[in-house]
Protein backbone atom coordinates (compact mmCIF):
# COMPACT_ATOMS: atom_id res chain seq x y z
CA UNK A 1 0.00 0.00 0.00
CA UNK A 2 2.80 2.37 0.93
CA UNK A 3 4.67 1.55 -2.31
CA UNK A 4 1.56 2.28 -4.40
CA UNK A 5 1.13 5.61 -2.63
CA UNK A 6 4.76 6.57 -3.27
CA UNK A 7 4.50 5.57 -6.94
CA UNK A 8 1.35 7.66 -7.27
CA UNK A 9 3.03 10.67 -5.67
CA UNK A 10 6.04 10.31 -7.95
CA UNK A 11 3.84 10.21 -11.06
CA UNK A 12 1.91 13.24 -9.80
CA UNK A 13 5.14 15.18 -9.24
CA UNK A 14 6.41 14.36 -12.73
CA UNK A 15 3.06 15.37 -14.20
CA UNK A 16 3.14 18.75 -12.46
CA UNK A 17 6.74 19.30 -13.59
CA UNK A 18 5.77 18.66 -17.21
CA UNK A 19 2.72 20.91 -16.86
CA UNK A 20 4.96 23.73 -15.57
CA UNK A 21 7.15 23.41 -18.68
CA UNK A 22 4.13 23.42 -21.00
CA UNK A 23 2.61 26.44 -19.23
CA UNK A 24 5.88 28.35 -19.73
CA UNK A 25 5.95 27.60 -23.45
CA UNK A 26 2.30 28.61 -23.85
CA UNK A 27 2.99 32.04 -22.32
CA UNK A 28 5.34 32.91 -25.19
CA UNK A 29 2.39 32.99 -27.59
CA UNK A 30 0.64 35.74 -25.63
CA UNK A 31 3.10 38.30 -27.03
CA UNK A 32 3.90 39.64 -30.48
CA UNK A 33 4.22 38.34 -33.14
CA UNK A 34 1.55 35.79 -32.13
CA UNK A 35 -0.86 38.15 -30.32
CA UNK A 36 -2.78 35.49 -28.36
CA UNK A 37 -3.10 37.22 -24.96
CA UNK A 38 -5.74 34.85 -23.62
CA UNK A 39 -3.13 32.11 -23.54
CA UNK A 40 -1.41 34.12 -20.79
CA UNK A 41 -4.47 33.63 -18.60
CA UNK A 42 -4.39 29.89 -19.25
CA UNK A 43 -0.65 29.80 -18.52
CA UNK A 44 -0.91 31.70 -15.24
CA UNK A 45 -4.01 29.76 -14.17
CA UNK A 46 -2.02 26.55 -14.63
CA UNK A 47 0.93 27.98 -12.70
CA UNK A 48 -1.34 29.02 -9.83
CA UNK A 49 -2.84 25.53 -9.61
CA UNK A 50 0.61 23.93 -9.82
CA UNK A 51 1.91 26.06 -6.96
CA UNK A 52 -1.22 25.44 -4.88
CA UNK A 53 -0.41 21.71 -5.03
CA UNK A 54 3.27 22.11 -4.18
CA UNK A 55 5.48 22.47 -1.14
CA UNK A 56 7.62 25.64 -1.09
CA UNK A 57 10.67 23.82 -2.47
CA UNK A 58 8.60 22.04 -5.13
CA UNK A 59 7.02 25.37 -6.07
CA UNK A 60 10.49 26.88 -6.49
CA UNK A 61 11.51 23.98 -8.74
CA UNK A 62 8.35 24.22 -10.84
CA UNK A 63 8.66 27.98 -11.06
CA UNK A 64 12.18 27.43 -12.38
CA UNK A 65 10.85 24.97 -14.98
CA UNK A 66 8.17 27.48 -15.98
CA UNK A 67 10.80 30.20 -16.38
CA UNK A 68 13.17 27.83 -18.21
CA UNK A 69 10.55 27.07 -20.86
CA UNK A 70 9.26 30.62 -21.16
CA UNK A 71 12.49 32.62 -21.26
CA UNK A 72 14.56 30.05 -23.16
CA UNK A 73 12.08 30.15 -26.02
CA UNK A 74 11.25 33.83 -25.64
CA UNK A 75 14.83 35.11 -25.52
CA UNK A 76 16.22 32.98 -28.34
CA UNK A 77 16.61 36.15 -30.43
CA UNK A 78 19.02 37.64 -27.88
CA UNK A 79 21.84 35.38 -29.05
CA UNK A 80 21.54 36.48 -32.68
CA UNK A 81 23.76 39.46 -31.80
CA UNK A 82 26.71 37.18 -31.23
CA UNK A 83 27.30 36.84 -34.97
CA UNK A 84 28.81 40.34 -35.13
CA UNK A 85 31.18 39.92 -32.17
CA UNK A 86 34.89 39.18 -32.42
CA UNK A 87 35.81 35.59 -31.58
CA UNK A 88 38.01 36.69 -28.66
CA UNK A 89 34.92 38.10 -26.92
CA UNK A 90 32.48 35.39 -27.98
CA UNK A 91 32.92 32.93 -25.07
CA UNK A 92 32.62 35.45 -22.26
CA UNK A 93 29.82 37.40 -23.93
CA UNK A 94 27.91 34.15 -24.44
CA UNK A 95 28.33 33.37 -20.74
CA UNK A 96 27.17 36.87 -19.75
CA UNK A 97 24.07 36.70 -21.98
CA UNK A 98 23.29 33.21 -20.68
CA UNK A 99 23.62 34.65 -17.18
CA UNK A 100 21.09 37.39 -17.98
CA UNK A 101 18.65 34.80 -19.29
CA UNK A 102 19.32 32.53 -16.29
CA UNK A 103 18.51 35.39 -13.91
CA UNK A 104 15.12 35.74 -15.60
CA UNK A 105 14.62 31.97 -15.53
CA UNK A 106 15.32 31.73 -11.78
CA UNK A 107 12.97 34.56 -10.80
CA UNK A 108 9.72 32.54 -11.16
CA UNK A 109 11.29 29.94 -8.86
CA UNK A 110 11.91 32.56 -6.19
CA UNK A 111 8.35 33.84 -6.65
CA UNK A 112 6.96 30.30 -6.29
CA UNK A 113 8.82 29.70 -3.04
CA UNK A 114 7.64 33.00 -1.54
CA UNK A 115 4.06 32.59 -2.74
CA UNK A 116 3.56 29.09 -1.32
CA UNK A 117 5.11 30.07 2.01
CA UNK A 118 2.84 33.10 2.38
CA UNK A 119 -0.32 31.48 0.98
CA UNK A 120 -0.55 28.55 3.36
CA UNK A 121 -3.78 28.52 5.39
CA UNK A 122 -5.14 31.44 3.36
CA UNK A 123 -8.48 31.67 1.62
CA UNK A 124 -8.29 31.05 -2.16
CA UNK A 125 -9.06 34.70 -2.99
CA UNK A 126 -6.29 35.95 -0.69
CA UNK A 127 -3.98 33.40 -2.27
CA UNK A 128 -4.79 34.82 -5.72
CA UNK A 129 -3.98 38.34 -4.53
CA UNK A 130 -0.65 37.14 -3.14
CA UNK A 131 0.05 35.25 -6.39
CA UNK A 132 -0.42 38.44 -8.43
CA UNK A 133 1.59 40.55 -5.96
CA UNK A 134 4.58 38.23 -5.70
CA UNK A 135 4.90 37.77 -9.47
CA UNK A 136 4.47 41.47 -10.22
CA UNK A 137 7.08 42.42 -7.63
CA UNK A 138 9.39 40.00 -9.40
CA UNK A 139 8.71 41.87 -12.64
CA UNK A 140 9.46 45.13 -10.86
CA UNK A 141 12.84 43.73 -9.81
CA UNK A 142 13.56 43.01 -13.48
CA UNK A 143 13.14 46.73 -14.28
CA UNK A 144 16.22 47.70 -12.24
CA UNK A 145 18.29 44.63 -11.38
CA UNK A 146 21.55 44.55 -13.43
CA UNK A 147 20.54 47.86 -15.12
CA UNK A 148 17.11 46.43 -15.97
CA UNK A 149 15.78 44.06 -18.63
CA UNK A 150 11.97 44.10 -18.32
CA UNK A 151 11.19 42.41 -21.63
CA UNK A 152 8.23 40.02 -21.74
CA UNK A 153 6.25 41.75 -19.01
CA UNK A 154 2.83 40.10 -19.19
CA UNK A 155 0.88 43.36 -19.55
CA UNK A 156 2.36 44.06 -23.01
CA UNK A 157 0.46 41.16 -24.51
CA UNK A 158 -2.86 42.74 -23.43
CA UNK A 159 -2.50 46.02 -25.35
CA UNK A 160 -5.56 45.12 -27.49
CA UNK A 161 -7.80 43.74 -24.73
CA UNK A 162 -10.27 45.30 -22.26
CA UNK A 163 -7.64 45.05 -19.52
CA UNK A 164 -5.55 47.64 -21.40
CA UNK A 165 -7.90 50.26 -19.93
CA UNK A 166 -5.88 50.03 -16.69
CA UNK A 167 -2.60 51.07 -18.35
CA UNK A 168 -3.13 54.89 -18.19
CA UNK A 169 -3.70 54.53 -14.44
CA UNK A 170 -1.03 52.06 -13.33
CA UNK A 171 1.21 51.43 -16.34
CA UNK A 172 2.31 48.11 -17.78
CA UNK A 173 3.46 46.88 -14.35
CA UNK A 174 -0.02 47.42 -12.94
CA UNK A 175 -1.56 45.85 -16.03
CA UNK A 176 0.68 42.84 -15.41
CA UNK A 177 -0.71 42.66 -11.85
CA UNK A 178 -4.26 42.47 -13.20
CA UNK A 179 -3.28 39.86 -15.79
CA UNK A 180 -1.90 37.68 -12.97
CA UNK A 181 -5.01 38.40 -10.92
CA UNK A 182 -7.22 37.33 -13.84
CA UNK A 183 -5.14 34.17 -14.31
CA UNK A 184 -5.51 33.23 -10.65
CA UNK A 185 -9.26 33.91 -10.71
CA UNK A 186 -9.61 31.78 -13.82
CA UNK A 187 -7.93 28.95 -11.93
CA UNK A 188 -10.53 29.27 -9.16
CA UNK A 189 -13.35 29.33 -11.71
CA UNK A 190 -12.11 26.17 -13.41
CA UNK A 191 -10.83 24.22 -10.41
CA UNK A 192 -11.86 26.10 -7.28
CA UNK A 193 -12.93 24.36 -4.06
CA UNK A 194 -16.68 24.07 -4.67
CA UNK A 195 -19.41 26.30 -6.12
CA UNK A 196 -19.24 28.72 -3.20
CA UNK A 197 -15.80 29.78 -4.35
CA UNK A 198 -16.35 29.57 -8.10
CA UNK A 199 -19.22 32.03 -8.06
CA UNK A 200 -17.38 34.96 -6.41
CA UNK A 201 -14.28 34.16 -8.51
CA UNK A 202 -16.38 34.36 -11.69
CA UNK A 203 -17.92 37.65 -10.55
CA UNK A 204 -14.49 39.10 -9.72
CA UNK A 205 -13.08 38.01 -13.09
CA UNK A 206 -16.01 39.53 -14.98
CA UNK A 207 -15.83 42.79 -13.00
CA UNK A 208 -12.11 43.01 -13.78
CA UNK A 209 -12.74 43.06 -17.52
CA UNK A 210 -15.77 45.34 -17.23
CA UNK A 211 -13.75 47.82 -15.16
CA UNK A 212 -10.97 47.82 -17.72
CA UNK A 213 -13.49 48.50 -20.49
CA UNK A 214 -15.07 51.42 -18.64
CA UNK A 215 -11.74 52.97 -17.62
CA UNK A 216 -10.44 52.61 -21.16
CA UNK A 217 -13.13 54.99 -22.43
CA UNK A 218 -12.06 57.84 -20.14
CA UNK A 219 -9.72 60.47 -21.60
CA UNK A 220 -7.04 62.21 -19.54
CA UNK A 221 -5.43 64.23 -22.30
CA UNK A 222 -6.93 66.72 -24.74
CA UNK A 223 -6.02 67.59 -28.34
CA UNK A 224 -4.53 71.05 -28.90
CA UNK A 225 -3.45 73.23 -31.83
CA UNK A 226 -3.47 71.92 -35.39
CA UNK A 227 -2.42 68.42 -36.42
CA UNK A 228 1.18 67.98 -37.54
CA UNK A 229 1.87 66.51 -40.95
CA UNK A 230 4.75 64.09 -40.43
CA UNK A 231 6.99 61.86 -42.51
CA UNK A 232 8.95 58.88 -41.19
CA UNK A 233 11.99 57.62 -43.08
CA UNK A 234 12.32 53.84 -42.94
CA UNK A 235 15.97 53.40 -43.86
CA UNK A 236 16.49 49.64 -44.11
CA UNK A 237 20.28 50.08 -43.88
CA UNK A 238 22.49 47.07 -43.26
CA UNK A 239 24.38 47.39 -39.97
CA UNK A 240 27.74 46.86 -41.64
CA UNK A 241 27.06 49.40 -44.39
CA UNK A 242 25.68 52.01 -42.03
CA UNK A 243 28.88 52.39 -40.01
CA UNK A 244 31.22 52.69 -42.99
CA UNK A 245 32.29 56.32 -42.93
CA UNK A 246 32.54 56.68 -46.69
CA UNK A 247 28.85 55.65 -46.92
CA UNK A 248 27.60 58.29 -44.47
CA UNK A 249 27.22 61.08 -47.05
CA UNK A 250 25.53 58.67 -49.45
CA UNK A 251 23.03 57.73 -46.75
CA UNK A 252 22.33 61.38 -45.90
CA UNK A 253 21.71 62.20 -49.57
CA UNK A 254 19.27 59.31 -49.99
CA UNK A 255 17.39 60.26 -46.83
CA UNK A 256 17.28 63.92 -47.86
CA UNK A 257 15.82 62.96 -51.23
CA UNK A 258 12.98 61.11 -49.48
CA UNK A 259 12.51 64.01 -47.07
CA UNK A 260 12.10 66.54 -49.92
CA UNK A 261 9.33 64.73 -51.81
CA UNK A 262 6.25 66.90 -52.27
CA UNK A 263 4.00 67.67 -50.51
CA UNK A 264 6.39 68.77 -47.79
CA UNK A 265 5.41 67.74 -44.23
CA UNK A 266 5.84 69.80 -41.07
CA UNK A 267 8.24 67.26 -39.57
CA UNK A 268 10.53 64.55 -40.97
CA UNK A 269 11.88 61.89 -38.59
CA UNK A 270 14.96 59.80 -39.30
CA UNK A 271 15.69 56.71 -37.21
CA UNK A 272 18.35 56.10 -34.53
CA UNK A 273 21.96 56.58 -35.75
CA UNK A 274 20.67 57.44 -39.22
CA UNK A 275 23.85 59.53 -39.43
CA UNK A 276 26.22 56.90 -38.03
CA UNK A 277 29.02 59.36 -37.35
CA UNK A 278 29.82 62.21 -35.01
CA UNK A 279 27.42 64.95 -36.16
CA UNK A 280 30.15 67.57 -36.01
CA UNK A 281 32.00 65.74 -38.79
CA UNK A 282 29.17 66.25 -41.30
CA UNK A 283 27.78 69.49 -39.87
CA UNK A 284 28.72 71.77 -42.77
CA UNK A 285 27.23 69.49 -45.41
CA UNK A 286 24.10 68.65 -43.44
CA UNK A 287 23.41 72.15 -42.12
CA UNK A 288 22.95 73.56 -45.62
CA UNK A 289 20.45 70.85 -46.49
CA UNK A 290 18.57 71.31 -43.23
CA UNK A 291 18.22 75.04 -43.87
CA UNK A 292 16.81 74.24 -47.29
CA UNK A 293 14.20 71.98 -45.67
CA UNK A 294 13.43 74.61 -43.05
CA UNK A 295 12.90 77.26 -45.74
CA UNK A 296 10.21 75.01 -47.20
CA UNK A 297 8.51 74.74 -43.79
CA UNK A 298 9.91 71.34 -42.78
CA UNK A 299 11.80 70.53 -39.58
CA UNK A 300 14.09 67.52 -39.38
CA UNK A 301 14.72 65.20 -36.43
CA UNK A 302 17.60 62.75 -36.87
CA UNK A 303 19.54 60.22 -34.83
CA UNK A 304 23.30 60.54 -34.68
CA UNK A 305 26.25 60.61 -32.30
CA UNK A 306 28.14 63.46 -30.70
CA UNK A 307 31.39 63.69 -28.80
CA UNK A 308 31.73 66.13 -25.92
CA UNK A 309 34.60 66.43 -23.43
CA UNK A 310 36.06 63.15 -24.67
CA UNK A 311 32.78 61.27 -24.19
CA UNK A 312 30.48 59.92 -26.91
CA UNK A 313 26.69 60.01 -26.76
CA UNK A 314 23.82 58.46 -28.69
CA UNK A 315 21.56 61.39 -29.50
CA UNK A 316 18.52 62.77 -31.27
CA UNK A 317 18.97 66.19 -32.91
CA UNK A 318 16.72 68.93 -34.23
CA UNK A 319 18.23 69.51 -37.66
CA UNK A 320 22.02 69.64 -37.65
CA UNK A 321 22.32 71.85 -34.58
CA UNK A 322 24.52 70.07 -32.00
CA UNK A 323 23.04 72.11 -29.13
CA UNK A 324 19.43 71.08 -29.85
CA UNK A 325 19.67 67.48 -28.82
CA UNK A 326 18.43 64.72 -26.56
CA UNK A 327 21.13 62.40 -25.15
CA UNK A 328 20.16 58.79 -24.51
CA UNK A 329 20.04 58.04 -20.78
CA UNK A 330 19.49 54.29 -20.42
CA UNK A 331 22.19 52.46 -22.40
CA UNK A 332 22.37 48.81 -23.46
CA UNK A 333 25.09 46.79 -21.67
CA UNK A 334 27.58 45.29 -24.15
CA UNK A 335 25.85 47.07 -27.02
CA UNK A 336 26.57 50.68 -26.03
CA UNK A 337 28.90 50.28 -23.08
CA UNK A 338 30.95 47.54 -21.40
CA UNK A 339 30.02 47.14 -17.72
CA UNK A 340 32.75 47.76 -15.17
CA UNK A 341 33.46 44.09 -14.55
CA UNK A 342 37.19 43.37 -14.04
CA UNK A 343 37.51 40.58 -16.59
CA UNK A 344 35.59 42.54 -19.22
CA UNK A 345 37.06 45.98 -18.61
CA UNK A 346 40.59 44.55 -18.86
CA UNK A 347 39.80 43.29 -22.36
CA UNK A 348 38.97 46.79 -23.63
CA UNK A 349 36.31 47.71 -26.17
CA UNK A 350 34.57 44.95 -28.04
CA UNK A 351 35.67 44.58 -31.68
CA UNK A 352 33.02 44.54 -34.42
CA UNK A 353 30.45 46.21 -32.18
CA UNK A 354 30.11 49.85 -33.18
CA UNK A 355 29.78 52.67 -30.65
CA UNK A 356 30.19 50.39 -27.62
CA UNK A 357 31.84 53.03 -25.43
CA UNK A 358 29.00 55.48 -25.04
CA UNK A 359 28.11 57.60 -22.03
CA UNK A 360 24.64 58.04 -20.52
CA UNK A 361 23.03 61.45 -20.92
CA UNK A 362 22.10 63.46 -17.81
CA UNK A 363 18.81 62.49 -16.09
CA UNK A 364 17.36 65.99 -16.40
CA UNK A 365 17.22 67.31 -19.97
CA UNK A 366 15.01 69.92 -21.53
CA UNK A 367 12.42 68.79 -24.05
CA UNK A 368 13.13 69.18 -27.74
CA UNK A 369 10.64 71.38 -29.56
CA UNK A 370 9.48 71.32 -33.18
CA UNK A 371 6.94 73.76 -34.64
CA UNK A 372 6.08 74.87 -31.11
CA UNK A 373 5.32 71.26 -30.03
CA UNK A 374 7.36 69.94 -27.03
CA UNK A 375 8.61 66.39 -27.60
CA UNK A 376 9.33 63.61 -25.11
CA UNK A 377 12.19 61.68 -26.70
CA UNK A 378 13.51 58.15 -26.23
CA UNK A 379 16.05 56.07 -28.09
CA UNK A 380 15.93 52.30 -28.61
CA UNK A 381 16.15 50.19 -25.43
CA UNK A 382 15.14 52.93 -23.01
CA UNK A 383 11.59 52.76 -24.36
CA UNK A 384 11.22 49.68 -22.11
CA UNK A 385 11.31 51.94 -19.04
CA UNK A 386 8.06 53.87 -18.94
CA UNK A 387 8.48 54.74 -15.27
CA UNK A 388 11.70 56.60 -16.16
CA UNK A 389 10.30 58.28 -19.26
CA UNK A 390 7.05 59.45 -17.67
CA UNK A 391 8.72 62.48 -16.05
CA UNK A 392 9.01 64.02 -19.53
CA UNK A 393 5.35 63.44 -20.36
CA UNK A 394 3.98 66.27 -18.22
CA UNK A 395 4.93 69.08 -20.59
CA UNK A 396 5.30 67.04 -23.77
CA UNK A 397 2.58 67.02 -26.41
CA UNK A 398 4.05 64.27 -28.57
CA UNK A 399 6.30 61.24 -27.95
CA UNK A 400 9.15 60.47 -30.33
CA UNK A 401 11.00 57.17 -30.29
CA UNK A 402 13.81 56.23 -32.67
CA UNK A 403 15.40 52.82 -32.86
CA UNK A 404 17.50 50.43 -34.93
CA UNK A 405 16.85 46.70 -34.59
CA UNK A 406 19.02 45.63 -37.54
CA UNK A 407 20.71 42.87 -35.54
CA UNK A 408 17.31 41.35 -34.76
CA UNK A 409 15.62 41.86 -38.13
CA UNK A 410 14.65 38.21 -38.65
CA UNK A 411 13.50 37.63 -35.06
CA UNK A 412 10.40 38.42 -33.00
CA UNK A 413 11.93 41.58 -31.55
CA UNK A 414 10.75 44.16 -34.16
CA UNK A 415 7.08 43.36 -33.51
CA UNK A 416 7.65 43.21 -29.76
CA UNK A 417 9.39 46.61 -29.88
CA UNK A 418 6.31 48.02 -31.62
CA UNK A 419 4.09 46.47 -28.94
CA UNK A 420 6.18 48.19 -26.26
CA UNK A 421 6.02 51.53 -28.10
CA UNK A 422 2.23 51.25 -28.27
CA UNK A 423 2.13 50.71 -24.51
CA UNK A 424 4.11 53.92 -23.89
CA UNK A 425 1.59 55.88 -25.97
CA UNK A 426 -1.31 54.31 -24.05
CA UNK A 427 0.29 54.98 -20.66
CA UNK A 428 0.93 58.65 -21.50
CA UNK A 429 -2.31 59.31 -23.36
CA UNK A 430 -0.27 60.99 -26.10
CA UNK A 431 0.57 59.98 -29.69
CA UNK A 432 3.97 58.62 -30.67
CA UNK A 433 6.21 58.61 -33.72
CA UNK A 434 8.13 55.31 -33.77
CA UNK A 435 10.90 55.33 -36.41
CA UNK A 436 13.17 52.34 -36.95
CA UNK A 437 15.88 51.47 -39.44
CA UNK A 438 14.76 47.89 -39.93
CA UNK A 439 11.72 46.46 -38.25
CA UNK A 440 8.41 48.33 -38.14
CA UNK A 441 8.07 52.12 -38.17
CA UNK A 442 4.72 53.48 -37.05
CA UNK A 443 2.53 56.43 -36.20
CA UNK A 444 0.71 55.53 -32.98
CA UNK A 445 -2.39 57.18 -31.54
CA UNK A 446 -2.92 58.20 -27.87
CA UNK A 447 -4.75 54.95 -27.08
CA UNK A 448 -1.92 52.86 -28.44
CA UNK A 449 -3.72 52.30 -31.71
CA UNK A 450 -1.73 51.97 -34.95
CA UNK A 451 -2.43 54.83 -37.37
CA UNK A 452 0.19 54.06 -40.04
CA UNK A 453 2.95 51.44 -40.26
CA UNK A 454 5.77 50.56 -42.62
CA UNK A 455 8.26 47.69 -42.77
CA UNK A 456 10.43 46.04 -45.41
CA UNK A 457 12.71 47.93 -47.81
CA UNK A 458 13.91 51.52 -47.84
CA UNK A 459 10.87 53.79 -47.96
CA UNK A 460 9.01 56.64 -46.33
CA UNK A 461 5.42 57.32 -45.35
CA UNK A 462 3.33 60.32 -44.36
CA UNK A 463 0.67 60.79 -41.76
CA UNK A 464 -1.14 63.29 -39.59
CA UNK A 465 -0.75 63.40 -35.84
CA UNK A 466 -2.58 65.48 -33.24
CA UNK A 467 -0.51 66.87 -30.30
CA UNK A 468 -2.18 66.52 -26.91
CA UNK A 469 -1.75 68.04 -23.45
CA UNK A 470 -2.62 66.80 -19.99
CA UNK A 471 -1.47 63.88 -17.85
CA UNK A 472 -2.71 60.40 -17.13
CA UNK A 473 -2.70 59.20 -13.50
CA UNK A 474 0.25 56.95 -14.33
CA UNK A 475 2.23 59.89 -15.70
CA UNK A 476 1.68 61.69 -12.36
CA UNK A 477 2.06 58.88 -9.82
CA UNK A 478 3.97 56.20 -11.66
CA UNK A 479 4.22 52.78 -10.00
CA UNK A 480 4.28 53.92 -6.36
CA UNK A 481 0.59 53.29 -5.51
CA UNK A 482 0.81 49.78 -6.94
CA UNK A 483 4.10 49.02 -5.17
CA UNK A 484 2.69 50.30 -1.88
CA UNK A 485 -0.35 48.04 -2.27
CA UNK A 486 1.69 44.94 -3.10
CA UNK A 487 4.26 45.45 -0.35
CA UNK A 488 1.43 46.02 2.14
CA UNK A 489 -0.24 42.75 1.11
CA UNK A 490 3.00 40.83 1.44
CA UNK A 491 3.88 42.38 4.81
CA UNK A 492 0.40 41.57 6.17
CA UNK A 493 0.73 38.00 4.91
CA UNK A 494 4.18 37.72 6.47
CA UNK A 495 2.92 39.14 9.79
CA UNK A 496 0.03 36.65 9.78
CA UNK A 497 2.42 33.79 9.04
CA UNK A 498 4.66 34.80 11.96
CA UNK A 499 1.61 35.00 14.22
CA UNK A 500 0.46 31.53 13.15
CA UNK A 501 3.96 30.15 13.64
CA UNK A 502 4.14 31.54 17.18
CA UNK A 503 0.65 30.24 18.00
CA UNK A 504 1.54 26.83 16.63
CA UNK A 505 4.75 26.73 18.68
CA UNK A 506 2.86 27.79 21.80
CA UNK A 507 0.17 25.15 21.21
CA UNK A 508 2.78 22.44 20.71
CA UNK A 509 4.25 23.12 24.15
CA UNK A 510 1.10 24.01 26.12
CA UNK A 511 -1.60 21.75 24.72
CA UNK A 512 -1.99 18.16 23.73
CA UNK A 513 -0.65 16.84 20.44
CA UNK A 514 -4.09 16.44 18.74
CA UNK A 515 -4.72 20.18 19.07
CA UNK A 516 -1.28 21.01 17.72
CA UNK A 517 -1.87 18.70 14.75
CA UNK A 518 -5.15 20.41 14.00
CA UNK A 519 -3.47 23.81 13.87
CA UNK A 520 -0.83 22.54 11.45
Amino acid sequence: MKKQYMDSMKKNNIGLDILALLAGVVLVFAFAPFHLPWLALVSFAALFLIWSRSTPLRAAWRGFLFGLAFYSVGFHWLFSTLGGVDESFLPILTVVMAGVVLMNICLPGVCGYIHVNLSRQRSPLISVLLFASVWTLGEWVRTWWMSGFPHYMAGYGFIDTPLAGFAPYIGVLGLTFFVLLAGGLLALVLAGPGKKMRLPASAALLSLFLSGTVLGHLEWTQPISQPLEVRLIHGNQDEERKFRRYKVIDTIERYLAMSQVEPRPDLVLWHESSVAYDLKGVYRFLDEQVESLRAAGTELLLGSYIERDGKSYNALFVGAEPKLRYLKRHLIPFGEFTPDIPLLSDMGDMPNVEMDSLTSGPPEQGLLEVKGVPLASSICFENHFGNELRHDWKDAQLLVHVSDVSWFEETWLPEQALQIARMRALESGKPMLHATNKGISAIIGPRGELVETRSGGESWFDGSIQPRRGQTPYAVWGEWPLLLLMFTLLLLALAAKIRIFRFTSFSTHRTSMPIASTVE
